[in-house]
């Protein structure tokens, strides 16, 4: 075939070579549109060209360069297509964000797997439309970023991108127990928080490290890395985790560390406690008062004390444990199960 402009190359490939379903059907309305206006979009002939590209194979196979080929002149006329449908758009008006953007399968796949809560699309008006609200325009914003280079914002979503710019350097959103200079301190505290910690003193030990775990605060990398050079790492990850999960052959060492921890009773997931699993895996029931830790028989009890725990088994059981524990302890055994000869 003799090519002479990028005409003949669409009428080539609808005959010649074989196209995905989007493709062929890109590629034919493009031919009618020539056909019918004599007039294509900037936009649309970027779009021709990269569907061209991806059929190099099928288009070498025939003996033919489509590189070659796409040096070729439209015999149409092409013009510069309108910034709304080559850029994405995101503006406020009143309480409603409006966003528009040419079509992108990356972005509507990201925007499936991962909706944004109440996002509707509006065919009449080509566009999708969401309640106003800063969670909501944040992940609008993130979303669009990651799948179109060029956005264009209204005056009024530029004024909040940018009144946030001053934290942008911001390192803590939520309270958390950072240590820097041989000295702890709460990072991002807020006062509600800290009326109820005020008197639990920034000591160098993992036991102040839990207290604060039990009201919420993250423990920033800087305290682990401190501790890790005096205490065991499985030690320091019951200090800094509210739900732990304990080996059977470590669970003595375990309750030994919970002692230190300022733990005070003990309870089990089922509704009262028999102390028969405790046994079980090899925990002596004496062992409980040696460590002053009490055994919670009967959970109404628990909230008479101040750092009582559960152990769980198998699962973590309840879906809404008791109010007040100092942390849950899910019991795993890692032994390998001998299945006898095979």
């Amino acid at each position: 075939m003799d090519f002479k402009t990028l005409e003949d190359v669409g009428t080539f490939m609808l005959i010649n070579i074989r196209l995905s379903r989007y493709d062929l059907q890109f590629v034919n309305n493009l031919t009618n549109m020539i056909v019918i206006k004599n007039t294509i979009t900037s936009n649309q002939d970027s779009l021709f060209r990269k569907i061209a590209v991806k059929y190099r194979r099928q288009f070498t196979q025939q003996k033919f360069d489509i590189d070659s080929l796409l040096l070729l002149p439209w015999k149409c006329n092409v013009v510069e297509s309108s910034p709304q449908y080559t850029h994405a758009s995101i503006a406020i008006l009143k309480d409603i964000i409006v966003f528009r953007s040419p079509f992108n399968k990356n972005f509507l796949n990201a925007l499936k797997k991962n909706p944004i809560y109440s996002m509707e699309w509006h065919r009449d008006k080509r566009q999708y439309e969401i309640e106003y609200g800063p969670t909501t325009l944040k992940m609008l914003c993130s979303l669009s970023a990651d799948h179109f280079e060029s956005i264009d914002y209204c005056p009024i979503t530029k004024d909040i991108i940018n009144s946030l710019s001053e934290y942008e350097s911001v390192k803590y959103w939520e309270p958390t127990l950072v240590y820097n200079n041989n000295y702890f301190y709460i990072a991002a505290l807020n006062e509600v928080l800290h009326d109820a910690i005020k008197d639990i003193p920034l000591t160098n030990d993992l036991m102040m490290v839990a207290d604060y775990v039990q009201y919420g605060i993250s423990i920033s990398d800087s305290v682990i890395e401190h501790f890790m050079k005096t205490e065991d790492p499985l030690k320091i990850n019951l200090a800094i985790t509210y739900r732990v999960e304990c080996d059977i052959k470590n669970l003595d060492k375990t309750l030994k560390w919970l002692s230190e921890l300022g733990c005070d009773a003990v309870t089990e997931s089922s509704k009262f406690t028999s102390k028969q699993l405790f046994s079980f895996y090899g925990s002596d029931e004496h062992l409980f008062d040696n460590l002053k830790i009490d055994l919670i028989k009967d959970q109404t009890n628990i909230s008479a004390y101040n750092k009582p725990v559960m152990m769980q088994y198998r699962t973590y059981g309840f879906n809404e444990p008791p109010t007040g524990l100092f942390k849950i302890i899910k019991c795993v055994n890692s032994e390998p199960i001998n299945l006898g000869n095979k």
